[in-house]
């Protein structure tokens, strides 16, 4: 794959099982971003529904450590999600190298202000891991990425029983 609607992609960032996330270019502004796409070119509803809800989700966090989408994109039957590029690595990359303990007390706080943000919003991410965070170090630019799974708390049934049952 060369080019998605009207981006030009740079290169592979990423994949799941389901997705691929590239970094793109748009074709008239040049403009980098990141580019999250269904894998499939006949993607089943379920997945569908389920970038649709990221998107939703991404929109409702306007927050500085929340990455921002900017658009939800489609091309013929694939969809996509463009996002803000702070051109950082994930966490987990960062943390191969050696980390001073200021820099990682920094890091720890930053993603304890992100989570709160977040939980904030009544947005509950469900997979927080080393990879869903980036990290630019040049800039100190950080943000909570992949909202795949997430929800929102307030619109999810809370069914409560007795654990014993």
């Amino acid at each position: 794959m060369k080019k998605f609607a009207s981006y030009d992609i740079l290169e592979k960032l990423n994949e799941t099982k389901y997705t691929e996330i590239y970094r793109v270019t748009h074709t008239f502004s040049s403009k980098k971003f990141i580019l999250k796409i269904l894998k499939s070119e006949f993607p089943s509803h379920e997945l569908i529904v389920k970038i649709k809800n990221e998107f939703n989700i991404l929109s409702q966090l306007n927050s500085s450590f929340v990455i921002k989408a900017y658009s939800l994109e489609k091309e013929r039957n694939r969809y996509g999600i463009l996002l803000e590029d702070i051109e950082g690595i994930s966490l987990k990359e960062y943390f191969k190298g050696k980390l001073r303990l200021t820099e990682f007390f920094k890091i720890s706080i930053l993603m304890v202000n992100a989570i709160y943000e977040v939980h904030k919003k009544n947005i509950i991410h469900k997979d927080i891991n080393p990879s869903n965070f980036i990290y630019n170090p040049n800039t100190e630019s950080f943000k909570i990425i992949d909202f795949g799974i997430s929800t929102n708390f307030l619109k999810q049934n809370a069914i409560l029983e007795n654990p014993n049952i």
